[in-house]
């Protein structure tokens, strides 16, 4: 899942991908580093430590006792391709070996078994479909076979078992939002094409999957926002309509699983970005329920960042403000936002 909090730094940024009435804008934001708990059974948060750099758009996920968050956008606009690990046992975080691709925000990523996997995404000239496998054993990076589905960012990435998903997104000039999904088994690094999410293409969906199903839904197109929520069956290639999140439409929220029976899905912001979210609910897969639970701790937020590690999931990494407002095609400029400080959050069982 994604997060953050206060303590840590927050800078103003240079333009960065926004998705407005078909047309991908560039917008002036405030990034805010942070990293949380969430106590399920106290229903409350937790700070932990912060994340080196501020960035947004970046991927995360976990293998075994460790957490791992990166890429996406940084200070000055500048395309980030480094990747970190968390260690809960100490709090702390350790750089790893960056991403041998280019510097990208908008990426795709899971994880299966021992291995993490990153694909797709963009920078200021090119989308990718580009995809590589991360061994946290050898601290190595190796080339798989590309995503095959047309290049895009914001797509959105979950596993299920040992195969993972990759689907949805946009095209870089955003006249295209795809709603296609593809599997890939790393047993035989080649993918395959499944069912077509259901109804029109969206971008920056929230996604988490389990031992037996995927889950996915919110997510915009570049009319409307979504509430529908989506179970996948690997078993029978299909979509099953479920419970619909009871929050607003929103994208650029975060999702992840605790444990076998529960999701968790945060922040986000509304298509025409004038409404940013700070709600938090977790769903019970077995009762197909939703529960509003205490609201992230540190404002409005979207792109958050997040993974589950046993019994506990952890948001964070960036809060983005944005110092600009759409009117239409036209970009208002806001004065500058002073800096302030940031953390990251545990969910926690």
């Amino acid at each position: 899942m994604k997060l953050l909090s206060h303590h840590s730094k927050i800078n103003a940024m240079k333009p960065m991908f926004m998705f407005n009435k078909g047309k991908l804008m560039l917008s002036a934001l405030l990034f805010i580093t942070t990293f949380q708990l969430f106590s399920q059974a106290a229903n409350t948060w937790a700070t932990k430590a912060d994340i080196t750099g501020a960035r947004g758009y970046g991927i995360g996920f976990s293998i075994g006792q460790k957490g791992y968050i990166g890429m996406g956008v940084g200070a000055g606009s500048t395309y980030l391709n480094d990747f970190w690990e968390y260690d809960p046992a100490t709090n702390a975080w350790t750089q790893r070996a960056n991403y041998p691709g280019s510097g990208r925000g908008g990426a795709a990523a899971f994880s299966i078994g021992t291995k993490g996997y990153v694909g797709t995404g963009a920078n200021a000239s090119t989308v990718y479909a580009t995809f590589y496998e991360y061994n946290p054993a050898t601290n190595a990076w190796t080339a798989k076979a590309n995503f095959p589905g047309a290049a895009r960012f914001f797509a959105v990435g979950f596993s299920v078992g040992a195969l993972g998903y990759i689907g949805n997104g946009a095209n870089f000039s955003g006249s295209s939002i795809y709603n296609n999904f593809y599997e890939y088994n790393p047993s035989t690094d080649a993918w395959s094409a499944i069912a077509s999410y259901p109804g029109s293409g969206r971008m920056q969906n929230s996604a988490f999957g389990n031992a037996t199903y995927g889950f996915v839904g919110l997510g915009a197109n570049s009319t409307d926002d979504y509430t529908t929520f989506y179970r996948y069956d690997p078993a029978a290639n299909t979509w099953t309509s479920r419970a619909t999140f009871p929050g607003a439409g929103r994208w650029g929220g975060a999702a992840a699983s605790l444990g076998e029976d529960k999701g968790y899905f945060c922040a986000g912001n509304n298509n025409t970005n004038t409404t940013l979210y700070d709600d938090f609910y977790e769903y019970d897969i077995s009762s197909n329920t939703w529960a509003a639970k205490t609201d992230y701790p540190d404002g409005n937020n979207r792109n958050l960042v997040g993974f589950s590690i046993g019994a506990k999931v952890y948001f964070g990494t960036v809060q983005i403000t944005f110092l600009k407002i759409f009117t239409n095609t036209l970009l208002l400029p806001l004065l500058p936002v002073p800096s302030l400080a940031v953390p990251f959050v545990q969910v926690e069982q």
